[in-house]
C-alpha cells in the first residue's frame, strides 16, 4: 500500500518505523528542517519498550541518564512528591534524554528504511471521498494514498475532519525550557520546587552531549503566557535573579543562561477526541490526545501509537475499517491519562491557589499509602490501561496483538 504520514514528529516516525518494511511510506513535514521542539524529556518504561522494539533501547540508555526518582519540594522544604521506581521493581527506571538526541537517533533509524521524507510541505486540504486519499500541499495535488496517518501535533487543524466529539484547549500556563551543562546535580533524580500553583522550577538530567561528552540538564520554569512580555521587559538579569532566589540549588545552571535566546517557551494543549479515524484517515500522538507534561507520558504515548497502528496496517487482511482498532484498544487508557493530566495540572500550574494548599497537605501522605503510591508509579510508567487496570508494556502489546489477530 501507499501510505502518507503528515507530520515528522515522534508519533509519525514511530508509525513509519513500524510500517515501512511492508509498505511504501512518504512523510510530509511542514517545517523547512527536521528539528524537534522542546528540550529534555523523560522516557518511561512504556516508551523505552517501543524503542527497544525498534533496536534503539540500548542507544537511548547510553545517551540518556537513568532516572530512579522524582522528588518535589515546596518553598517550606516539605517533600510534596516522592516517586521511587525501585519500590515496586528494582529494575524500573526512567530515562532523561535530550529531545534532539532522541529525535536524531530515531531519524537515523528511519533513514535505513524505505521511507521518503518531504519537508516544507504545507498541506491545505485533504480529500478522502474516493477509495484513495489525496491532498493539496503548496498548491500541488498528491494522489493515490491508501491510508493517511495524521500526526502533526496538538495544534492540528485536520481534527475538523473527524466526526463526533472533539475537545481542544490551550492551557494559560506553559514553561521556559533550556538545556545546560550539568556540573553539580545528581544524574538520577528529576527535581522540582513549587510555590503554590504559580511557580514551579524543575531540573531533569538528560544524558551527555555526544560531541563534547558533557553531562546535560534540562531546566524548566513555569510561566503564564500573559506574563511573557513583562518577564522579557524586565530583562534576563532580573529573570535569573528570581530563579536563583526561588531555588538557590539551581544557581550553577541558571548562571549559564546568557539571554532569553537560550530558552524556549512553550504552552500546553489539552486534546481529546472520541473518534480517532475517519474513512482512510487515522490520527495519532498529540494530534488526538495532547496533554500537559505533568505526567511526563505524552511522548511515550506517541511512540506507542505509532508502533500499534503499524501492527494494524501490517495485517494480511487489513482494510481501512480496521483503523478503528487502535482507538478501541486505547480508549480507556487514553481517558485515564487525559483525566489525570487535567486534574494534576491544576494542582501544579493554574490560577487556583487553594489547590496548591491542598496539594501541600495531602500529597506528602501518598508515599505512605501503598495503593496511592502504586497508582502514581503505574501512571508514571505508562502501565495504566484504565482507571482500575494496569499492565506492563509487554502485556499491553501482547493483548493488542491477540485482539487484532483474532479479527
Amino acid at each position: 500500500m501507499n501510505i502518507a504520514i503528515i507530520g515528522c514528529g515522534y508519533a509519525g516516525i514511530s508509525a513509519a518505523l513500524s510500517i515501512s518494511d511492508t509498505h511504501n511510506i512518504t512523510i510530509f513535514e511542514q517545517s523547512e528542517k527536521l528539528l524537534p521542539i522542546g528540550a529534555g524529556i523523560l522516557l518511561q518504561p512504556l516508551g523505552m519498550k517501543i524503542l527497544e522494539l525498534y533496536g534503539l533501547g540500548d542507544k537511548a540508555v547510553s545517551i540518556g541518564d537513568q532516572i530512579t526518582a522524582l522528588e518535589g519540594f515546596n518553598i517550606q522544604n516539605t517533600k510534596i512528591l516522592d516517586l521511587q521506581y525501585k519500590k515496586y521493581n528494582p529494575s524500573l527506571f526512567g530515562t532523561g534524554i535530550h529531545r534532539g538526541h532522541l529525535f536524531h537517533a530515531l531519524l537515523a533509524k528511519l533513514k535505513e528504511k524505505r521511507v521518503e521524507i518531504r519537508v516544507n510541505e504545507k498541506i491545505s486540504q485533504i480529500n478522502t471521498e474516493e477509495s484513495k486519499c489525496s491532498f493539496i500541499s503548496n498548491e500541488k495535488e498528491y494522489k493515490n494514498f491508501d491510508v493517511i496517518i495524521i500526526s502533526n501535533g496538538a495544534k492540528s487543524t485536520f481534527r475538523n475532519l473527524l466526526p463526533k466529539f472533539k475537545y481542544q484547549k490551550e492551557y494559560p500556563w506553559g514553561a521556559f525550557w533550556g538545556i545546560f551543562s550539568n556540573r553539580t546535580h545528581a544524574k538520577n533524580i528529576l527535581y522540582q520546587r513549587y510555590d503554590g500553583t504559580k511557580k514551579l522550577l524543575g531540573l531533569l538530567p538528560c544524558g551527555k552531549d555526544p560531541e563534547t561528552g558533557n553531562s546535560l540538564i534540562n531546566l524548566f520554569w513555569s510561566a503564564r503566557y500573559t506574563e511573557l512580555a513583562n518577564i522579557r521587559q524586565q530583562g534576563i538579569s532580573t529573570f535569573k535573579s528570581e530563579l536563583i532566589k526561588f531555588e538557590p540549588f539551581s544557581k550553577d545552571v541558571v548562571d549559564q543562561i546568557t539571554s532569553f535566546d537560550d530558552l524556549l517557551y512553550t504552552t500546553y494543549h489539552d486534546v481529546y477526541c472520541r473518534k480517532w479515524n475517519h474513512k482512510n484517515m487515522v490520527f495519532i500522538g498529540d494530534t488526538i490526545h495532547g496533554m500537559s507534561p505533568q505526567l511526563g507520558i505524552g511522548l511515550n504515548m506517541a511512540l506507542f501509537d505509532g508502533y500499534l497502528i503499524g501492527k494494524v496496517i501490517n495485517q494480511d487482511n487489513f482494510e481501512v475499517g480496521k483503523l478503528s482498532e487502535l482507538k478501541n484498544a486505547r480508549s480507556y487508557q487514553n481517558l485515564f491519562y487525559h483525566a489525570t493530566s487535567q486534574v494534576l495540572t491544576r494542582f501544579f500550574q493554574s490560577d487556583y491557589k487553594f489547590l496548591g494548599k491542598i496539594r501541600d497537605v495531602v500529597f506528602p501522605f501518598f508515599p505512605n499509602i501503598k495503593v496511592m503510591d502504586q497508582l502514581m508509579i503505574n501512571a508514571l510508567c505508562g502501565y495504566k490501561t484504565g482507571f482500575t487496570s494496569s499492565m506492563t508494556p509487554d502485556e499491553q502489546i501482547g493483548r493488542f496483538l491477540d485482539k487484532i489477530n483474532d479479527r
